[in-house]
C-alpha cells in the first residue's frame, strides 16, 4: 500500500477500511488460539490466569508482528503455500481416497501433485528469502 499515491481520497478511504479489517478481525482469529490454550493449561476456570496468558498471546504477536514486519510478503507466501495447498489440494483429495476406499487413481495423482506443489514452492519461497 506504500505505492499508492497518499493523496487520493480512494486510497485514503481504503487504508482506513483496512485498518478497521485488521481491528475487527483480530479477535476472531485469535480466539481459537486462547481456547485451546486455556483448555491445556487450565481444568477450572482461573479468570486472572487466564488474562495473562491471553495478556501473553497479545504481545507475542505484537512482537511477531514488529520483528516481521519488513517480511509480510514472504511470510504470507509461505503460509499461503504451507496451508493453502494442504487444505484446498491435498486434504480432500485424501480424505476422498480414504473415504472411498479404492484406488482411485485421480485422487493419488492429486494428493502427489499437492505434495509436489507444496515441497516445490515452499523451497523457492525460502530460497528466494533473503
Amino acid at each position: 500500500m506504500q505505492e499508492m499515491p497518499s493523496d487520493n481520497r480512494l486510497i485514503q478511504v481504503v487504508k482506513v477500511l483496512y485498518c478497521f479489517n485488521i481491528m475487527f478481525s483480530y479477535p476472531l482469529t485469535i480466539y481459537p488460539t486462547n481456547v485451546v490454550l486455556d483448555s491445556i493449561l487450565f481444568r477450572r476456570p482461573r479468570y486472572h490466569a487466564e488474562n495473562f496468558v491471553r495478556l501473553c498471546v497479545l504481545i507475542l504477536g505484537m512482537q511477531l508482528a514488529i520483528h516481521f514486519y519488513d517480511k509480510l510478503d514472504k511470510i504470507l507466501a509461505l503460509s499461503g503455500t504451507l496451508l493453502g495447498t494442504s487444505v484446498v489440494l491435498f486434504l480432500p483429495a485424501f480424505c476422498h481416497y480414504k473415504l472411498m476406499q479404492n484406488s482411485n487413481k485421480v485422487d493419488l495423482f492429486i494428493v502427489s501433485y499437492s505434495l509436489l506443489v507444496l515441497v516445490g514452492c515452499t523451497s523457492i519461497i525460502i530460497y528466494q528469502w533473503s
